[in-house]
């Protein structure tokens, strides 16, 4: 039998096959390759086999979603034409509007679909444009859900990991170059970050010398950190000026071996103390900062900027230059601990920009969250500035952005910067999460631009925790709705009711239940369950942790694949 033939026997039995029937058995097709997707990615998760990424790949017979879609549509405009101002319409997206978000391995993942309370397999994912915002209390499942994220981003990524536990579960099983900056732990530490080189790369890319006092400046606007509203920040902006003198001078009159931050640090302490000063201009035997002033004073590097610097400290009185010197060396003190020396001190081992020129590259700074919010909390806006200034520096945007998930975010501090550029980055190529622990701890820290930063949101996502007012700007957020009630003469009436209550939002949003609400942009909030790296990711991609147990089926798998992996063919 040729091959006409074979096409010529197909071709009559499609005209003999009844309309109504082969309707009928394309949907009992469609509704098996359903049934047995969630039967076989079911038994996957169970066994610890199943990835996030596995749902969208099979293949989907009838294209409904595409009708849903235009059914959103005609509900959208049906509301805003006939019910809006006419009365609350507040309320959750539909479950199957819900569908049409399915996740894709080139979105973001933003949670499980939930329909009657339970939770099914269907990832819900969104593609971001701008950043998003994350809320959830201490053991809120933030990290189980930020690992999943980490793991399944196909660019690059910088986050900060205060428990270091992300780290560790990603460590050695991610098919990228990891880079960790430790400085308490030097057994996970593996970078060495000299900011100097920075500011040689800087110079090489562009072409221009002057670049580097661009880059100083960066550098101490993170180091010496400006209260917002300060009213009177004369010691902040002069220490700021001095600190960015000193590091140019250092730059461009030391020795390459002396240009590291922490040789900056001991001529901000004790000048130089090795120098005889000249009495007749005012230096004396005990007062060797004179000394460094004067020479820095006479330093013509970029256009007299630092021997301008120098000047301006040189004449202020005593008491005044007394304060800037303590302003500067009581927020830079961090630079003197030993833990530091290892990191900072020699030729850097990384670079901020293979984040913007690679995707296979991460980098995660590990620190605990009291250290970050206290001695520490310079040396992350260092990173997250310096970070960000060269995705700004360097032209062009990434395909997929680099991820940048920032926790225990407002243990920063104030920072000016990232408060300036947060609405910018995405055009930079950076994705950035900020994740916070209450939207107290945001508007503390952020007092006047804190809704900034929800309202410039792609996404809020709302994890448990029992802060007061995040769970009233949650009832709020998700504003009101109508709902039919009768009067004792039986007439139906309505009144508008919050979508949830305070109370209601707090015990919805419990992390046994592992609800979650996503307050989209533009669109009705979501009503989720949380996506956990220990159930939606195989066990190869994540290493054991004390904090989540393997089930005993996942552990016999992992040993499975041990085993495997240690056969040679």
């Amino acid at each position: 039998m040729n091959l006409e033939q074979i096409l010529q026997r197909l071709v009559d039995l499609v005209q003999s096959i009844d309309p109504f029937y082969a309707v009928i058995i394309y949907l009992d097709i469609a509704f098996g390759i359903s049934m047995l997707r969630s039967l076989v990615l079911g038994i996957a998760r169970l066994s610890g086999l199943y990835h996030i990424n596995q749902f969208s790949r099979w293949p989907n017979i009838i294209p409904w979603r595409v009708v849903v879609r235009g059914w959103m549509k005609i509900s959208e405009w049906w509301q805003e034409v006939f019910v809006f101002g006419k009365g609350a319409s507040g309320g959750f997206l539909h479950p199957l509007f819900t569908c049409t978000l399915m996740y894709r391995p080139s979105y973001f993942p933003i949670g499980r679909l939930m329909i009657f309370g339970i939770g099914w397999l269907m990832p819900v994912g969104i593609n971001i444009k701008r950043h998003i915002v994350l809320l959830g209390q201490t053991g809120s499942g933030k990290s189980a859900y930020l690992t999943l994220v980490l793991s399944c981003w196909s660019s690059s990524a910088f986050y900060i990991d205060p428990k270091g536990e992300i780290t560790r579960i990603l460590k050695g099983l991610l098919k990228k170059t990891l880079h960790i900056i430790a400085p308490y732990d030097s057994n996970l530490n593996n970078v060495i970050w000299n900011v100097f080189d920075e500011m040689k790369a800087a110079e090489k890319r562009v072409g221009n010398k002057d670049v580097a006092v661009r880059v100083a400046v960066k550098i101490a606007e993170a180091l010496i950190k400006k209260e917002e509203g300060e009213k009177n920040p004369i010691f902040t902006v002069h220490a700021r000026n001095l600190w960015k003198a000193i590091i140019l001078h250092v730059y461009t009159a030391h020795k390459p071996q002396d240009h590291d931050l922490i040789t900056c640090y001991d001529l901000l302490c004790r000048g130089y103390w090795w120098i005889k000063p000249d009495k007749s201009k005012g230096g004396g035997k005990d007062d060797p900062i004179i000394t460094l002033l004067r020479i820095m004073e006479k330093n013509p590097a970029y256009n007299g900027f630092i021997a301008k610097q120098a000047s301006t400290i040189l004449r202020e009185n005593p008491a005044t230059r007394g304060n800037v010197l303590t302003t500067a060396q009581g927020q830079l003190e961090w630079l003197g601990y030993p833990d530091m020396l290892p990191i900072l001190k020699g030729k850097s081992t990384f670079l901020c920009e293979e984040l913007k020129y690679k995707d296979d590259v991460y980098l995660s700074f590990v620190a605990p969250a009291t250290s970050i919010k206290l001695e520490l909390s310079g040396f992350s806006r260092l990173l997250t500035n310096l970070i960000t200034y060269t995705f700004e520096s360097i032209p062009g945007n990434k395909k997929i952005p680099c991820l940048f998930a920032i926790d225990e975010f407002q243990s920063q501090g104030y920072n000016e910067y990232i408060e300036t550029s947060a609405p910018l980055m995405r055009g930079y190529g950076i994705l950035a999460v900020y994740v916070v622990q209450d939207r107290g701890g945001l508007d503390a820290v952020y007092n006047k631009t804190a809704d900034g930063f929800s309202g410039n949101a792609d996404a809020i996502i709302y994890m448990p925790g029992n802060h007061e007012g995040t769970i009233e700007t949650v009832s709020r957020r998700l504003g009101k709705c109508r709902i039919k009630t009768k009067d004792k003469n039986n007439e139906k009436i309505f009144e508008e009711s919050h979508v949830m209550d305070p109370e209601q939002v707090k015990r919805f949003l419990n992390f046994e239940r592992g609800n979650i609400i996503v307050d989209l942009s533009g669109s009705r909030p979501l009503k989720l369950k949380r996506l956990n790296y220990y159930n939606d990711l195989p066990v190869k991609s994540f290493n054991s942790s004390n904090e989540h147990k393997v089930p005993l089926l996942k552990k016999l798998t992992r040993m499975v694949i041990k085993g495997l992996s240690k056969i040679r063919i």
